[in-house]
């Protein structure tokens, strides 16, 4: 086989040429100097995430057309996130471990409060979590003396969204520092929603340990490392970003169906002459060409004045079908009457396939966002109720197995907080997420119960 060009070869026994190319290249962005980085830093270059550094953007805007994938992942952040946070203690007996949940300490609620962690760290963070594999999260600390620069303990934590953050080229193979922008189209810092000029901050990265270096206002970035570029975490589900695309475009096209189609409901036919008043043409004719004409123009009027009144009788709803007729040529040799003959037309709906390739696609997006059907709402071919232990059952299975690791990910930077500020009540206290599972009333008058992790 001989090389021509580049991956391009002739083989001369069946005199035939090759092209070899190489699969699709994931969409990972390359290292780029930033358009507008702040005065003497000497931190300039970013790691883009995408290839054109505008993928949490492109893929937000993507699932915004959806209406499965962003009510999915609303589901799965608000099952993280549970009734709110709980601390509990750990007990063995008889080889089995109970969980003793306590109160929240009164100084460790104030804390959580004067944050808001609901709104501004857990469900934030839960979001990105599941719509982009992982999330920012600012850590402020509190200065230990006004007039000093020695910094305590960390004074407070939010959520600052992915697509607003990049990650900083790695300095000895490590992520030293991240970079904020509130337009990274255009990387100018001008926000689209304020109009207003927003500086690109570059911030430190969060660390740990004895020898950690304390900052005033640091970032960590978490997330769930199973598709991690080196940089950047990605969602698991994103492998299947074309079934979203498909999904999109299927009410698309029925929605250009619906308002800019013509179904036809009915076709009229008359014979020829139908409308004409043969009397008053005979007379016209002894009279001249313009009686004639006028006849032949009655006529006409007669014909619209009928099909106007066919539509207002029969038509329905406005611009929910519409109508054709047509002229017979009259004959002559008949002995009947010839009327006007009115013909129904059956609108079977266009695009069937696609009706079906709907709900190919919706398996495809709830699967690849690892959620049992009756948890996304998504009502399941062939099956036309569901009983309420069905929905017990998925809740509570999707609660132990899908919930413990990224709760761990979601409070590590928390709990590492509550430490330092010695909020933590004793050794024992582990912190979780509160959970809600209905049950039976004969099981429970109440209705409810509640378990941590699905315990």
């Amino acid at each position: 086989m001989e090389r021509i060009s580049n991956n391009v070869y002739f083989e001369e026994y069946g005199k035939e040429v090759y092209e070899f190319t190489a699969s699709a290249i994931p969409d990972i962005g390359k290292v780029e100097r930033m358009a507008r980085p702040p005065r003497n830093s000497k931190v300039t270059e970013i790691k883009k995430w995408g290839g054109d550094n505008l993928l949490p953007q492109r893929r937000e805007a993507l699932i915004m057309k959806n209406h499965l994938v962003a009510n999915i992942i609303e589901r799965r952040a608000e099952m993280l996130a549970g009734q709110g946070l709980v601390q509990y203690t750990e007990e063995y007996v008889d080889g089995e471990k109970k969980i003793k949940l306590q109160k929240l300490d009164p100084k460790l609620r104030e804390w959580l409060d004067t944050m808001d962690c609901l709104d501004c760290i857990f469900m934030p963070a839960a979001t990105d979590y599941y719509m982009h594999g992982g999330f920012f999260l600012e850590i402020i600390r509190e200065r230990e003396h006004p007039t000093k620069r020695r910094l305590g303990n960390i004074k407070s934590i939010r959520c600052i969204r992915a697509k607003y953050m990049r990650v900083c080229v790695k300095v000895n193979g490590e992520i030293r520092h991240f970079v904020y922008c509130a337009d990274w189209k255009s990387q100018s810092g001008k926000s689209d929603d304020t109009g207003e000029f927003e500086k690109v901050e570059i911030i430190p990265a969060f660390e740990t340990g004895e020898n950690a270096r304390l900052y005033a206002k640091s970032i960590v970035y978490i997330g769930n490392p199973t598709l991690h570029d080196g940089y950047y975490f990605h969602p698991p589900y994103w492998g299947g970003q074309d079934w979203i695309d498909v999904s999109s475009g299927i009410g698309e096209f029925h929605k250009y169906d619906l308002t800019n189609s013509y179904h036809i409901r009915y076709h009229i036919t008359y014979p020829e002459g139908y409308f004409m008043d043969l009397e008053a043409l005979a007379a016209a004719k002894k009279i001249g060409e313009e009686e004639v004409d006028k006849c032949y123009s009655d006529e006409d009027e007669a014909k619209r004045q009928f099909i106007k009144d066919f539509k207002e009788n029969m038509g329905g709803i406005e611009k929910t079908g519409g109508l054709i007729h047509s002229q017979r040529v009259f004959n002559k040799h008949s002995k009947e009457y010839e009327e006007i003959t009115i013909k129904v037309i059956e609108n079977k709906p266009r695009g069937e396939d696609l009706i079906k390739l709907a709900g190919i696609t919706t398996a495809a997006i709830v699967t690849a966002n690892n959620i049992p059907p009756l948890l996304a709402n998504v009502m399941q071919v062939g099956k036309a109720t569901t009983s309420g232990n069905e929905h017990r059952n998925a809740y509570a299975y999707y609660i132990a197995t899908a919930t413990f690791i990224p709760r761990r990910r979601l409070l590590k930077t928390i709990e590492i907080a509550i430490n330092e500020r010695g909020l933590r009540s004793s050794d024992d206290v582990k912190f979780t997420f509160e959970d809600v599972i209905l049950t039976k009333l004969d099981e429970n008058k109440s209705g409810q119960t509640t378990q941590v992790d699905g315990k």
